[in-house]
């Protein structure tokens, strides 16, 4: 069958390829074996059609003359993997073959050749090892080895995260060395919607952020955030390059596709240091109840990845979410629309979540959406008093199911600290560094609990260490600006809060950083400038930035331009809530103290959640010492408020 160097005849093409089709690795790879029969029958003819993207589209993937290559990437993610199939069967079951078969990148023309004697002498065929299977899963092969406008910033705790909640990351991710040799990197790339039904995006979503936060769980596991991950979009064919960007491991990949109205979900576990598939599956649900299937993935990826857990260990991470499919669908449902992070939005997915509690009231997790949704709205746009005290029960709910969830204990601690203004209890919510992280999610600026409870060295380090889980996030960028700013150390911050803008110019958090740090040195016309220059990029102001605009045009002196901040926020608050907190400030850069007091009163009245901040700010510092700033504060304790 080797002519002596030269090309492989027709048949022996054909001979070569029927053994490829027929292998373990292309047995259960219906798109794979459609994909390289293609090309390599086209490449057979007479004279061979050129084989365009397009082309492949329409005649093996059954797509109409609709399909844009741009949005559809369905024959570039086929490509990938079937150049990863082929790289995995010429390792085992055709390590031995005389012709290979390859679709090189850059073409879908495949290179056929004979492969060198002595190369294939020496390849051993290795056995392969066929791992156990759920019930809900099909092998397709056999494996080898192995988030708001970010938060409308301000606020206060030194809680650490891997990313920003369910909209970013994972919960419950436990922080450590990245150097740690026992440690396993993995990155799960957001799965596609192949469905061709955008109403589906949800499900897919959710799936995604799902895994992340059950895989987050497995002690070996160092899991990226989904601010991560999600700014690359899933292909097999990427892989290995976002892999190694992402400095992981390994890389999950999938897809979730419809065939005859059956939902279909193929998944890939990759190899970043040679490139290889450790295993696929594909899993066929039931309808469409995912949850099945995202145990399922979790307990395969276990074994490909050779994790060993203890029947407790195992147990807790393979539990299942919901006993109702129903509660389940709402709280996807719920999540989807918390990601828009609009009031309405936020609105929207309380709906979702007060179902999904209704059909299943031990729904830990749906209970501590719940609960965290009201602390964002009680936080960041509605009046404190109706949503803090919701968010409190919902987490004590969610808490009475599950005493070690870490994200309800976060979202305590913030009502704890923010809301009821005690710190003793706050630090009881947040003992441990799962629970910080928890309540991170929700809240920037990490250092004001941290310097309160001389632990300001601590942020930093902590801020750093999360950093391994999504090195290129603004938000933890602008927290180091954050931390800097708090200890005076204001060329840095200025450098962080550039970093971050630059790197997410749609959130308010590193303008409002930046725009105080110069206004602290004296640059007040420059911070106006940097701070007006949100409202021009996304057509709107938050009420913080206002603030900061006025405070800065009050002790530059233009007291005439201060009060029409003033004017502006007090119109607002006829149609939205508006904190009085940010009325206050604008009076204190103006210099008027007395109705600088007027207007904390006001912002007591309302459990201001930024009034935690004026002993830690530096802008409230020449005024501390004032009788009438120490009555006040006094008046914040715990017991002094019950008694109010």
């Amino acid at each position: 069958m080797m002519n002596n160097g030269t090309e492989p005849t027709a048949p022996e093409i054909k001979e070569e390829l029927e053994r490829i089709l027929t292998s373990k690795v292309f047995s259960a790879a219906q798109r794979s074996q459609a994909f390289l029969r293609y090309v390599v029958e086209q490449s057979l003819t007479d004279a061979p059609p050129p084989l365009k993207e397009f082309s492949i589209a329409m005649d093996v993937f059954a797509r109409g003359d609709d399909y844009d290559p741009s949005i559809d990437a369905t024959v570039r993610v086929e490509a990938g993997r079937l150049r990863s199939r082929l790289r995995e069967y010429y390792d085992t079951e055709g390590s031995g073959d005389p012709i290979s078969i390859d679709v090189p990148k850059g073409a879908y023309y495949p290179a056929i050749a004979f492969r060198d004697r002595e190369t294939v002498a020496a390849k051993e065929v290795r056995p392969n090892v066929v791992g156990p299977q759920s019930a809900q899963t099909t092998p397709v092969r056999t494996p080898l080895s192995w988030s708001r406008w970010a938060v409308v910033g301000f606020v206060l705790l030194a809680l650490v995260t891997a990313g920003v909640w369910r909209w970013h990351p994972s919960r419950k991710q436990v922080v450590s060395d990245p150097a740690s040799s026992q440690q396993i990197a993995l990155a799960v790339l957001p799965f596609a919607n192949e469905t061709g039904d955008k109403a589906n995006d949800y499900l897919v979503d959710g799936l995604t952020d799902n895994l992340i936060r059950q895989l987050s769980e497995i002690p070996p596991l160092k899991v990226m955030a989904r601010s991560a991950v999600y700014r690359f979009q899933s292909s097999t064919d990427k892989a290995v390059s976002v892999g190694r960007s992402l400095h992981v491991n390994n890389v999950l990949t999938g897809d979730v596709h419809q065939v005859n109205g059956k939902l279909i979900v193929d998944t890939e576990l990759s190899n970043m240091s040679d490139g290889s598939i450790i295993e696929s599956h594909r899993y066929l649900p039931e309808g469409d109840d995912l949850a099945p299937v995202q145990a399922s993935i979790t307990q395969n990826l276990i074994h490909g990845l050779k994790i060993e857990l203890d029947a407790r260990q195992s147990a807790h991470v393979l539990r299942p979410v919901s006993t109702s499919v129903e509660a389940y669908q709402e709280m996807l449902r719920g999540e989807s629309e918390a990601r828009g992070n609009s009031p309405i939005e936020l609105h929207d997915a309380i709906k979702h979540f007060e179902q999904a509690v209704k059909l299943d009231p031990k729904f830990t997790i749906a209970w501590s959406d719940l609960a965290q949704i009201h602390l964002l709205l009680g936080i960041y746009f509605e009046d404190p008093r109706q949503h803090m005290p919701l968010a409190s029960e919902y987490a004590t709910r969610a808490l009475q199911l599950d005493p070690g969830f870490g994200e309800a204990h976060g979202t305590l601690g913030l009502v704890q600290l923010l809301y009821n203004w005690d710190y003793s209890a706050a630090a009881s919510e947040l003992a441990s560094v799962k629970d910080e992280q928890s309540a991170m999610t929700a809240l920037s600026c990490t250092a004001h609990l941290m310097s309160q409870t001389g632990r300001t060295r601590d942020a930093d380090e902590m801020v750093h260490s999360m950093l391994g889980y999504d090195p290129q996030s603004a938000q933890l960028i602008g927290e180091l600006g954050c931390i800097d700013y708090y200890r005076g150390d204001y060329d840095n911050a200025i450098k962080h809060y550039r970093e971050a803008m630059a790197k997410d110019p749609h959130s308010p958090v590193p303008y409002w950083g930046l725009g105080k740090t110069l206004s602290l040195q004296g640059k007040y016309g420059e911070a106006v400038e940097i701070l007006r220059q949100f409202k021009r990029a996304s057509g709107f102001e938050p009420p913080l930035l206002t603030a900061e605009i006025g405070y800065a045009l009050g002790r530059e002196g233009k007291t005439s331009d201060a009060e029409r901040e003033i004017a502006e926020l007090r119109e607002e608050s006829k149609s939205m809530f508006v904190d009085p907190y940010f009325v206050a400030l604008i009076y204190l850069g103006i210099g008027d103290e007395q109705a600088t007091l007027q207007w904390l009163d006001r912002a007591y009245v309302v459990r201001s959640p930024f009034l935690i901040s004026i002993t830690t700010e530096p802008k409230w510092k020449r005024m501390l010492g004032r009788p009438g700033l120490q009555a006040f504060l006094a008046k914040m304790t715990p017991q002094n408020r019950a008694r109010a």
